[in-house]
């Protein structure tokens, strides 16, 4: 009985550490991360939010960086719509001093009109 329960261990012991040994390392490995891909688990588009406020919605298109924010339209004439509908509507971005600039003069308010004097 002795000699079957050491037997026993010795196999138990035997498997154990042929289960820790380390595999043989093949020697093509990369020497730098820059040799080995990048890989990214991050979606086309990201939904960013806030958490204290609903309004800091934006949607996120994390290639090229266009962002979109949702708007409800709240004049829809559609009888057959049980609510308002939402829709991501494209959000300039301004990044730059330059890009403000160009971002003004698209976006100035047209001049007062004035009354000829008589």
């Amino acid at each position: 009985m002795k000699k079957l329960v050491v037997l026993i261990v010795f196999v138990m012991v035997a498997c154990a550490i042929a289960q820790t040994a380390k595999a043989p390392q093949s020697a093509k490995q990369p020497t730098s991360v820059a040799a080995a891909p990048a890989q990214s688990h991050v979606g086309k588009y990201q939904l960013f939010f806030s958490p204290l406020a609903r309004a800091d919605v934006y949607l996120v298109d994390t290639e090229t960086g266009k962002i979109w924010k949702p708007i409800t339209i709240t004049n829809a004439k559609d009888t057959n719509l049980q609510s308002a509908p939402e829709v991501w509507v494209y959000q300039e971005r301004v990044d730059s001093a330059r890009d403000f600039d160009a971002w003004m003069m698209m976006h100035t308010p047209p001049a007062a009109a004035t009354t000829p004097s008589q």
